[in-house]
């Protein structure tokens, strides 16, 4: 039997360190860190045919990194890019995902609805106030109320 698409990836989600700030900011810094290669909100497809990573080291310090998990040790991100245009998906992105293993399409999948919900939530739905990347970017906190999203 055939497993249900988007599943396998291989990056451990790590949880267990997404609000510890200071555990966070390591992976941020470790130099075996890598982030997920993208064409505005499509994968970039590496030669050898996965997903293009490249260093952290290569990654302005004022983008936005989302944790997408460790793979043997090593820390992976995405950028948190703005969705310009909206959020509809490219014909180009449904040849990519063909294209790339089970696994690689989990993580991408994985990425993509987060940079998704990101750009859905900037405002507090309680009370209007802008929102801030938190939790490693599994969440957004509200800067004027301090609610949890």
């Amino acid at each position: 039997m055939m497993a249900p698409g988007f599943t396998g990836s291989p990056l451990d989600r790590v949880d267990n360190i997404r609000n510890d700030a200071e555990a966070f900011n390591a992976l941020l810094n470790d130099w075996r860190a890598r982030v997920l290669g993208l064409d505005g909100l499509d994968p970039k497809i590496a030669s050898e045919g996965g997903l293009h990573w490249h260093s952290v080291a290569e990654v302005s310090s004022e983008v936005e990194l989302i944790l997408l998990g460790l793979a043997d040790g090593k820390p992976h991100f995405v950028p948190l890019v703005e969705a310009i245009g909206g959020t509809a998906r490219s014909p180009a992105v449904w040849r990519a995902l063909s294209l790339l293993p089970a696994e690689d399409a989990a993580i991408y999948g994985t990425a993509r609805s987060l940079i998704d919900w990101h750009n859905a939530h900037r405002y507090c739905g309680r009370c209007g106030g802008s929102t801030k990347l938190f939790r490693a970017g599994w969440g957004r906190q509200c800067s004027a109320c301090n609610t949890e999203h």
